[in-house]
């Protein structure tokens, strides 16, 4: 727990990392500036030199009982796996979205180790009068070490890199239909998600390719939702998955229910009724395009994305449950547009 609260002082990289291939990808697409490739090669000694400080510990403890290896070796190298995690994340982010940041994770970390080391050292040296070891300039001589990516970071190439691959941060979509759907499955950072319907997305691009921007406020706490999709080619695994088109078709259920006499309804509640059974009946078509003729229910892979709540039965993923939905939002949305063009006739 006191290891948790450490590493969760020095700041480390918070989110979901970026996979290596990806990283990778884009790197074959746009070259970063020297200064942010220094910067990374640099970052990239913290990871690797705590692998390696790993393996030299358990190998030296070999001749240690093997009780006392099991018991320290899982500890050890269980935080030691967790740190070179967090800081290969954060030299990641330094060439794909150009976050220094969590790069420099690592060095904080051993900044503060420094500093006990220091209190550690003066008290020999000055209370009890006894040698300082020349060993303990290591940790300082390493974190200097460290702290090098951040001199590479300040320069003025590497300071305008994220600027130039801001859709990096985004999410990979293969079309605007995706980002709409990745739009309103996603839940923002207060938690709530965008209603069903069509949202105005901006079209934007940068080094990185094109893609879209949403300029709108959270519908649940108003500020500014700063989503970006960066489109991706159509052959491409993007994150959009079953999982977000069933919770659309099965959010659209529980908020309109019964839709009732359409008559009674005011034109501008017919236009947002429209627009979230269109959401429903395109979520739940995809849905049993993605059931194979042999089977009965969409398989474990097109189940991906966004996690149902744990008592939603299984049977939501059937051919008959999925044929029921698409029936039935297909059914609204021809009774609205029925109602839309009787009223338009009588004006």
């Amino acid at each position: 727990m006191e290891s948790k609260k450490v590493i969760a002082a020095a700041r480390p990289p918070a989110g979901m990392g970026t996979p290596t291939r990806e990283v990778l990808r884009a790197l074959r697409v746009t070259r970063p500036p020297a200064a942010v490739l220094v910067g990374a090669a640099l970052a990239a000694l913290a990871p690797l030199g705590l692998l390696a400080a790993a393996v030299v510990i358990v190998v030296r403890m070999s001749s240690y009982g093997v009780w006392y290896i099991t018991a320290f070796m899982v500890a050890f190298t269980a935080v030691t796996l967790l740190l070179a995690g967090l800081a290969w994340r954060g030299t990641k982010r330094t060439v794909h979205i150009g976050e220094y940041d969590g790069a420099l994770f690592v060095a904080r970390l051993a900044t503060g180790f420094c500093v006990v080391a220091a209190v550690v050292g003066a008290k020999l040296a000055f209370i009890d009068g006894d040698d300082v070891p020349w060993t303990f300039a290591l940790p300082f001589i390493g974190t200097a070490v460290l702290w090098l990516p951040a001199l590479a970071f300040a320069r003025p190439s590497a300071t305008g890199w994220a600027d130039q691959v801001l859709l990096n941060r985004g999410l990979p979509v293969r079309d605007e239909d995706e980002a709409q759907l990745l739009l309103m499955a996603r839940p923002h950072d207060c938690g709530h998600t965008q209603p069903l319907g069509r949202h105005p997305l901006v079209p934007v691009a940068d080094r990185a390719g094109r893609g879209w921007a949403v300029d709108q406020p959270c519908a649940g706490c108003r500020r500014p939702l700063g989503s970006l999709f960066r489109l991706v080619p159509a052959d491409r695994q993007t994150d959009a998955g079953g999982g977000d088109r069933m919770w659309l078709v099965r959010s659209a259920d529980q908020a309109l229910g019964d839709v009732g006499d359409l008559a009674g309804r005011s034109p501008a509640e017919l236009v947002r009724l429209r627009e979230a059974a269109a959401v429903a009946a395109r979520c739940a078509e995809e849905l049993l395009a993605s059931v194979p003729p042999d089977r009965d229910t969409v398989p474990g892979r097109g189940q991906r994305g966004r996690v149902l709540d744990v008592w939603v039965p299984r049977t939501v993923w059937s051919r008959a449950s999925i044929t029921e939905q698409v029936t039935r939002w297909r059914s609204v949305l021809g009774g609205v547009d029925a109602e839309l063009a009787g009223r338009a006739g009588q004006q």
